[in-house]
């Protein structure tokens, strides 16, 4: 599993810089949809923990600074996963989104315009899915 490392501990109270069990679930959900675009591998996830142990720092942090994706990319996933849940984004839209915003280095909302798609979450503002 994704962020293994950082979910083997007990629910103690959060110490400085530890993730809330919501936190760990979000990138956990934002690494699976990124290994499905093909932009990080298992053996990624798989190492980041590891690099975690040694140096300290950040899981997310860890893959950036690797090179795998960019900020940008990362709160992509974060964005396309409500829309996928709300029938607005299907999977394979997604996935392009995510490989576009990898690629070119941009946020989700200049992904889509770029694209020239509409933008969901401008469609469903009941979804309170806009930043």
């Amino acid at each position: 599993t994704p962020a293994a490392a950082e979910t083997d501990k007990p629910a103690a109270p959060a110490k400085k810089g530890q993730k809330s069990p919501e936190e760990i679930q979000k990138i956990r959900n934002a690494f699976d949809l990124l290994k499905q675009a093909g932009i990080i591998t298992d053996t990624d996830i798989h190492t980041a923990p590891t690099v975690l142990r040694k140096r300290g720092g950040d899981i997310v942090e860890i893959l950036v600074s690797a090179g795998k994706f960019d900020r940008n990319t990362f709160e992509a996933a974060h964005i396309v996963r409500p829309l996928i849940e709300a029938t607005l984004m299907k999977l394979e839209q997604a996935i392009i989104v995510l490989n576009y915003c990898c690629r070119s280095r941009v946020d989700f909302d200049t992904a889509i315009d770029e694209m020239g798609w509409q933008n969901p979450r401008k469609l469903r503002t009941d979804l309170n899915l806009e930043k």
